[in-house]
């Protein structure tokens, strides 16, 4: 969200009216966030509110897990891939590793 905002993403977002699905963290930073609702300190979630918060983690669910498997496979931290086979004038820019085996929740 930090990167959102430095570059001006949230505020185009809010200038086109356009939605963006967050986590409980961010309620109250932008009219076009759509946050979960909380439950108070002494009173729990209504059955709708807990209705509306499966939705919302169901909706969100897809992206959460597929930037946890680049995460995992390292692909937002490297450059370039790495070269499966030399080629005779120099070898790869990387050794390749195998990627490490990420929880798989």
């Amino acid at each position: 969200m930090t990167a959102a905002r430095r570059h001006g993403v949230v505020d185009a977002a809010v200038r086109h009216g356009l939605q963006f699905w967050a986590d409980r963290s961010y309620q109250g930073e932008a009219p076009t966030l759509v946050t979960p609702v909380r439950a108070g300190k002494d009173r729990p979630l209504i059955p709708a509110a807990a209705a509306y918060n499966r939705r919302h983690a169901a909706v969100r669910a897809p992206g959460e897990r597929g930037f946890a498997t680049l995460k995992c496979w390292q692909i937002l931290s490297r450059s370039a891939a790495p070269s499966a086979r030399p080629t005779p004038s120099r070898g790869p820019s990387r050794p390749y590793t195998k990627p490490h085996r990420c929880r798989s929740g």
